[in-house]
């Protein structure tokens, strides 16, 4: 894994700037497919590090694996058939780090067709407005002008089952489930 205040910034900004942008629709209604980020997603993520960097060269190493960005497709139920779907982002992470916040992990919810996006990041704060040492639950959306929300919703127990079982507390009436 990369270290570093640079290696810092490419991540924060492909966690918080790039992904969100390309999860919600911009003001002419396009965005990316998301079933193809789940599918894709290493590929989109070790992409923008070679484009942060100004790498050109497609298969030039960025100090990061394929296996440093995961995407983990979760199906989410309702009597036995599929309501919705929450996709599991994995990042690399170093819990010790002194960069003020990163994710160790971010997920996107979603209906069946992909409509009606929801994007929460999991963030360490070691430093800056945070407690040091904690986790954060912070929620994404688009403003009425365009421009993205963040929204820190609270600690959370970095329990990545917990962090599901939260998800779906907040986001089950939301897609029809009871």
């Amino acid at each position: 894994m990369q270290k570093g205040v640079n290696a810092m910034r490419e991540l924060y900004s492909l966690e918080h700037k790039i992904l969100p942008g390309f999860i919600f629709p911009d003001e002419e209604g396009r965005s990316i497919n998301l079933f193809m980020l789940g599918n894709r997603f290493s590929e989109v993520c070790l992409d923008y590090i070679r484009y942060a960097r100004g790498i050109k060269d497609k298969n030039a190493d960025t100090g990061y694996s394929a296996e440093s960005f995961v995407a983990e497709p979760v199906v989410i139920k309702d009597n036995g058939k599929p309501v919705y779907y929450i996709t599991r982002f994995r990042f690399p992470f170093i819990e010790d780090i002194s960069f003020s916040t990163l994710c160790p992990r971010a997920y996107l919810v979603h209906g069946l067709q992909g409509e009606d996006p929801r994007y929460y990041t999991i963030e360490y704060g070691q430093t800056g407005f945070r407690e040091p040492g904690s986790y954060w639950l912070c929620g994404w959306r688009p403003s009425r002008s365009g421009s993205l929300v963040h929204a820190n919703m609270g600690t959370i127990d970095p329990d990545e089952e917990g962090e599901i079982r939260k998800l779906m507390d907040m986001n089950n009436e939301n897609y029809g489930v009871e």
